[in-house]
């Protein structure tokens, strides 16, 4: 049976899609945020509002997003191997 990692090695992603194209996330991602870290978790936001913008090809926003998540993606896969 594998062993319990401590809340201090989980990474938590919130991820903000501004599908509303609000200037800033709502209020609940900070105290979400907040609560979780004051827990100990590693908690991080992903807002995809730069990334949304006028002369933006779909093409480019959705890279810009999968090269992000890649990102992570690999940093979970070499954690995961540790």
């Amino acid at each position: 049976m594998s062993e319990v990692k401590p809340i201090s090695e989980f990474k938590i992603l919130l991820v903000y899609p501004n599908l509303s194209m609000l200037l800033a996330p709502p209020l609940a991602y900070a105290i979400f945020t907040a609560l979780l870290r004051k827990e100990g978790y590693t908690v991080d936001i992903f807002d995809v509002t730069a990334y949304v913008g006028e002369g933006a090809t779909a093409m480019a926003e959705n890279k810009s997003i999968g090269d992000e998540m890649n990102t992570l993606r690999s940093e979970l896969a070499e954690e995961k191997d540790h």
